[in-house]
């Protein structure tokens, strides 16, 4: 109000009220007009810079209260997101311990396995080994066979053979005991009559 209370300094503002302004002449009406339009103007004019300057300040601080607010819904999910990391965070701390832990497992299971199958192997090469010594047993088994089988046939077929000289023998014998035999009768007879010739003479 001060402000536009200023620009009326020069004009008297109660006889304007009262409606008793007197001119003299049309230029000093029109001077006094001009007069009221300038003072009328010039508080508009301030009245608008003023309310420019206010609508900037307004602006401004809205702007600033925008920001504000802005940020602050910016930070609250910042924090939100912070929050949700860490419980992320937290959610994939558990599940790399208990990978952790299934990853142990797994590892002493494949351990144990890997323990089982050098058994097996070990084992399977063992009987692999005693399978190959069986086998050279019984390949020696049946030559010693073969060679036995051989050596009897040779033998029975030795026998056989010893036995038929045996036999042949035995015949040759025979006859030579009986050649001699006759031979003793002959001599037994020649005797006899040799004996009886002598006491016949």
């Amino acid at each position: 109000m001060a402000v536009v209370s200023s620009h009326y300094t020069d004009i008297d503002l109660e006889a304007i009220n009262d409606g008793y302004v007197m001119v003299e002449d049309d230029e000093k009406a029109e001077e006094e007009v001009m007069k009221l339009v300038e003072a009328a103007e010039a508080p508009s004019m301030t009245l608008a810079k003023l309310f420019e300057e206010e609508k900037a300040e307004w602006d401004r601080l809205s702007k600033e209260a925008w920001l504000q607010a802005d940020m602050a819904m910016q930070l609250a999910a910042a924090q939100e997101r912070e929050a949700e990391t860490c419980r992320d965070s937290e959610e994939i701390h558990g599940m790399f311990v208990d990978l952790s832990a299934t990853v142990k497992l797994e590892e002493e299971e494949a351990t144990r396995i890997l323990k089982e199958w050098d058994e097996l192997l070990e084992k399977d090469a063992q009987a692999s080994k005693r399978a190959v010594e069986v086998l050279k047993e019984l390949e020696t088994e049946r030559d010693l066979r073969r060679k036995a089988e051989s050596r009897a046939m040779a033998l029975q077929q030795k026998a056989d053979e010893d036995v038929k000289v045996v036999r042949s023998l035995w015949a040759d014998l025979g006859d030579a005991v009986s050649r001699r035999l006759s031979t003793e009768n002959v001599s037994v007879k020649l005797e006899k009559e040799l004996a009886h010739v002598r006491r016949t003479l």
